[in-house]
Formats: structure tokens, sequence, C-alpha cells
């Protein structure tokens, strides 16, 4: 072999060889790169999904806080409130008025917290003279066709005649 021949091997092998390490130091750099990169990427991900993730569960607890809110005003609205005991006052007659009964409405009692002096419910007695039906008719109108908390505490009934009952019934209403 000629001096040129061997010159240009061995040029042409430290080139080659050159080329081999470079081309290990690159893929080695860009594998260090491509794993760094892949780790963000997945980082990335799962900071997505806890997103996704939170922004569902925000989406939930809208929808329950909207149901519940909705739900405290219609419990809200079951307390009488102090302007409206007129109006609670004028249901009652009403009701006792489609009995075709006599009636009385009297404020008995007012029940207030110790603590704030709040009224927390009143008390009305209501008599009535009228038959059974009517009776009935008026204590489910009470529980049935008034939009307040209200509970019966007391009803007392005599007869006064074969077909008219004489009726005392005290109602707690609860007030807001």
């Amino acid at each position: 072999m000629s001096y040129s021949k061997k010159n240009l091997f061995k040029s042409l092998a430290v080139f080659i060889f050159t080329l081999a390490v470079s081309a290990l130091v690159i893929w080695f750099v860009f594998l260090d790169l491509l794993e760094s990169n892949k780790d963000k990427y997945e980082d990335n991900r799962r900071k997505l999904l806890e997103a996704e993730q939170k922004a569902d569960l925000k989406n939930e607890l809208k929808a329950e806080f909207e149901k519940v809110s909705d739900e405290a005003d219609e419990i809200t609205g079951a307390f009488l409130s102090q302007n409206d005991t007129l109006a609670f006052i004028e249901g009652i007659e009403a009701l006792a008025t489609a009995t075709q009964a006599e009636y009385q409405v009297k404020v008995a009692q007012e029940v207030r917290d110790p603590d704030t002096g709040n009224v927390l419910s009143v008390n009305f007695n209501v008599a009535l003279t009228g038959n059974f039906g009517g009776l009935v008719q008026f204590l489910r109108g009470i529980k049935e066709d008034l939009p307040y908390l209200t509970q019966i505490t007391s009803i007392s009934v005599e007869r006064s005649d074969p077909d008219v009952l004489e009726t005392a019934v005290t109602i707690k209403v609860f007030m807001k």
C-alpha cells in the first residue's frame, strides 16, 4: 500500500471514528433532552388531568350549591315574617269561611328567644263552630293551603248539637 493510500485510509478511519463518536455524543445529548421533555410532558399531562378533575368538582359543587340555595329559599319561605302576620290571619279566616263555620281568631302568645328577644313562634287560638266535615277541611287547609311551617298544638272539640261542633284549635306558626 502506498503512503497516500495509507494516509487516506487513516484519514477515512479517523473521520468515521470521529463521526461515530460525534453521533454517539449527539445521540446521548439528544436522548437526554428527549427524556427531559418526556418527563415535562408527563408532568404537564398530570397537571392537566388534575385541573380537569378540579374543574369537574367545581361544577359539581356549583350545581350542589345552587340546589341547596334553592332549597334554602324554600325553607326560608316556610317561616312567617312579622310583616306577613296579617296575611296569615286572613288565610286562617279564609279557611274558616270556606268551611261555612263561625270563627274567632286571637293571638294567644309570642314565644321569644331569651338571648336575642327575637320572636320564634306565635300561637293563635281559633274557635270554630260548625260541622265535622268543616273542621276536617279547616285542619287540612292549615297544613296544605297555608305556605308556612305550622304546628297544631292542641284541639278541643265539644258537641253542642247533634250536627254542631264547638272546636278550639291552637296553631303555632314559626317565625323568621
